[in-house]
């Protein structure tokens, strides 16, 4: 069976007829969400603009507390397109400025370091209640399996535990009494939460570092048949649209940024989902599964999608796709190779002419070339991350068994040449692995990763049907980007990697039964 495209979405009814018991908590729901409105409509002290949002959100909330998977497909768009920042690096005029980059937006959180539900928490917890309620309501199983990824985040989930527990043993667990906050740069905090924030930065990391597991959870419990997988593609591909018509009027409203190397697109999280589609797009299309006109719309989204990738001026992100380029021919058929190689061609030849010939070409490849000359030690974030790994060489040893744990770190400095630093907010998935969980926590956590590639492979060579095994190719290449970027990144605390991560290897879980069933009911084919 071929999966649908990605820019329709036809939301099913029920698969079974509801209880009495579950229409009568529908009734109640839809009750007090109609009395709320009418409520607020009638609040002298509300807004104009309150009853309109309410209109608006609560028909919304109704639709994801009667239909859990509505609030699945509300999470995908959300993933997709809303960025982790709301703007880029630069003046005001051309999306933001410096300081910016450390607030986050209310899809996050107003503080950086304060705690507080964030909305993919609120999201993904709500889902997750949903579906439960709903099995013990409908008396439904929630058909959670496990597996090799399954026991690999076991083993990763053990290794964040004793990590945190077995250093409230020791002394001071929460680090020294009085905090040295001077090198926090551009991030204003008020005296009075000076130390609950120091305090709360350990305590955030590991909750955006676990939201891999709840999702995960979601994963398995939405990911049951075909029309889930072709659902999520669908909403997938409606928010790169959406991220790509956002990039454009970006441009179209400030030229300049692209001179000044102010990114369109800032969010790594986005460029690893926009570098995923065009894996997806151009592996679906040299493989034949397309017909002429949705190749047409393809190939102007994989360009357009391309394009901004260029735009956000991400060099991790660069690297990381180059890497995982010379494997893509690998996950796709054999046969698809001809085309795919033509198509790489062609592509290349209209692009250097492109830049050579053509004016804003020339400024995009002079663009480009300048941010990728700015990795030199001279440059202070390259010089940040070389002073980490630095101080990881020479520390190495000293680290404990299971981590520093929840202890601030704003007093351990990083020194080299005229710059310092401090190693709380470590820009490497892996030195933060070593430091919050130790050598014997990320060895357990390795053992997890291994785990999880070795049931990646089964699951593909397994597979019969093209669109899934070139699905699960993508999955792993965009487990080889994530593995690149944390080289350099902070890629533990940011919700759009790991909660589409977590996604995408439940769907790699669940995809073994779901193929089956598909072709119980269907012929075999590779077209979609």
């Amino acid at each position: 069976m071929g999966l649908a495209s990605p820019f329709s979405l036809n939301l099913p009814g029920n698969a079974q007829g509801w209880s009495v018991t579950g229409q009568v908590v529908s009734g109640a729901v839809l009750g007090i969400l109609c009395a709320a409105v009418v409520a607020a409509s009638m609040s002298a002290k509300a807004g104009p603009m309150i009853p309109v949002a309410l209109m608006v959100v609560l028909p919304a909330l109704a639709a994801v507390v009667l239909r859990p998977r509505v609030g699945v497909l509300m999470l995908f768009f959300a993933m997709g397109f809303i960025e982790e920042f709301r703007g880029g690096i630069g003046d005001t005029g051309a999306g933001g400025d410096e300081a910016l980059r450390s607030e986050r937006t209310p899809f996050y959180a107003k503080t950086i370091g304060l705690p507080s539900l964030y909305m993919p928490d609120v999201m993904i917890g709500g889902i997750l209640f949903l579906y439960l309620a709903k099995a013990v309501l409908w008396r439904n199983t929630l058909g959670m399996r496990l597996d090799k990824i399954g026991l690999g985040l076991v083993l990763l989930a053990l290794a964040l535990v004793l990590s945190i527990v077995v250093p409230l043993m020791g002394p001071q667990p929460f680090g020294p009494a009085i905090l040295d906050l001077s090198t926090l740069g551009s991030i204003t905090l008020p005296e009075k939460n000076v130390s609950d924030v120091a305090r709360y930065l350990p305590v955030l990391q590991y909750k955006l570092f676990f939201i891999l597991f709840p999702a995960y959870l979601v994963g398995l419990v939405y990911f049951q048949q075909t029309r889930d997988i072709e659902q999520m593609l669908r909403v997938l591909g409606i928010a790169m649209a959406a991220t790509v018509l956002l990039g454009l009027y970006r441009v179209v409203r400030d030229p300049g940024m692209i001179r000044m190397l102010v990114p369109v697109i800032f969010d790594t999280g986005s460029v690893a989902l926009m570098a995923m589609t065009v894996f997806y797009l151009i592996g679906r299309w040299a493989s034949g599964h397309y017909a002429m006109t949705r190749s047409v719309i393809y190939t102007l989204l994989a360009i357009l999608l391309m394009l901004l990738i260029l735009l956000s001026f991400r060099r991790t992100m660069w690297g990381a796709i180059a890497l995982a380029i010379p494997l893509f021919p690998f996950i796709i058929p054999r046969h698809a190779w001809r085309r795919l190689f033509i198509l790489v061609g062609i592509g290349l030849g209209l692009g250097l002419l492109v830049l050579v010939a053509t004016s804003p070409g020339q400024a995009l490849l002079h663009s480009v070339l300048s941010r990728a000359a700015e990795t030199h030690l001279n440059q202070s974030s390259t010089l940040y991350r070389f002073a980490i790994m630095t101080w990881l060489v020479e520390n190495f040893f000293d680290i404990p068994a299971f981590g520093y744990g929840l202890q601030p770190m704003w007093n351990e400095k990083v020194y080299i040449r005229f710059f310092y630093t401090s190693m709380e907010n470590v820009h490497s998935l892996y030195i933060w692995l070593i430091m919050r969980m130790g050598l014997v926590g990320f060895t357990i956590s390795g053992a997890g990763l291994m785990l999880v590639l070795w049931r990646m492979w089964e699951v593909y060579r397994s597979l019969k049907e093209e669109q899934y095994r070139i699905l699960v190719g993508v999955i792993f290449l965009s487990l080889v980007m994530y593995f690149f970027n944390g080289l350099f990144n902070p890629v533990y605390a940011n919700v759009r990697h790991l909660v589409p991560l977590g996604l995408a290897l439940a769907l790699v879980t669940q995809l073994p039964s779901i193929a089956a069933r598909a072709r119980q009911s269907t012929p075999l084919t590779g077209a979609g």
